[in-house]
């Protein structure tokens, strides 16, 4: 599985190194492992399912693209050709705290409202937007927590 650290999850880390809140070492490193695979339960991540027999699943995979070339890299092998797919599964640590009373929002993604901070697909659909969160019930409405960096168009230059 390949795996590619996300800014947030950095930044995350980078403040467990930086504080001075730990008195040996293997205080900080046990404190890490549980921040690293509390940060990777609120991933989505992908899993390759194959439909002939009794069924199989294979992953977790961190992107769509790395379960589908393994699919294809083992098709006909380990797996039947044509009889294999894709699927998500959203991780639901975001839920499991808030249920708890934890953590708020975990950024795009995840709702805005004070005391919710769950993902969108934790909202019930209503027409074409989320409504209520079917989780925490704390808020009528998803609320994005923060929008996505639109990328920027190359500049044409002239001489």
């Amino acid at each position: 599985m390949r795996l590619t650290p996300r800014g947030e999850e950095v930044r995350e880390v980078v403040a467990t190194l930086e504080s001075d809140d730990f008195d040996t070492p293997e205080d900080m490193a046990k404190a890490l492992i549980k921040q690293v695979a509390d940060l990777l339960w609120f991933r989505t991540w992908y899993v390759l399912g194959v439909r002939r027999g009794e069924g199989a699943a294979f992953g977790p995979f961190s992107s769509e693209a790395e379960a589908k070339t393994y699919g294809k890299k083992y098709e006909g092998a380990l797996i039947p050709p044509d009889d294999w797919g894709v699927v998500p599964v959203y991780g639901m640590g975001q839920v499991a705290t808030n249920e708890a009373g934890g953590r708020p929002g975990g950024g795009y993604g995840y709702c805005a409202t004070d005391g919710c901070g769950c993902p969108a697909y934790a909202h019930a659909q209503e027409g074409t937007s989320r409504g209520k969160c079917v989780v925490c019930g704390v808020c009528p409405k998803f609320a994005q927590a923060e929008t996505k960096k639109k990328a920027s168009k190359a500049r044409k230059v002239t001489a």
